[in-house]
């Protein structure tokens, strides 16, 4: 199965600013959504073999916060 997850919010984004290439990382409340997404998909019944991520630091804090929650719940 595959997943695609869009990155939690930046301050960025949270200003309605196109980032691009923008190397911005996650604010508080991205960090909340993207560790909100990884209970939910762990809940879900969903683990990851691998994880693919943008090397943009937004795209790599939010697939750890997915990645851990899973890791903390086992």
């Amino acid at each position: 199965m595959l997943y695609l997850i869009r990155h939690g919010q930046t301050d960025v984004n949270r200003d309605k600013r196109l980032q691009g290439r923008m190397d911005a990382p996650l604010n508080e409340k991205g960090v909340e959504q993207s560790a909100e997404a990884g209970r939910l998909l762990h809940h879900a019944g969903i683990a990851f073999d691998m994880v693919y991520s943008s090397p943009l630091i937004r795209a790599v804090q939010t697939a750890k916060e997915i990645t851990d929650a899973d890791i903390h719940h086992r």
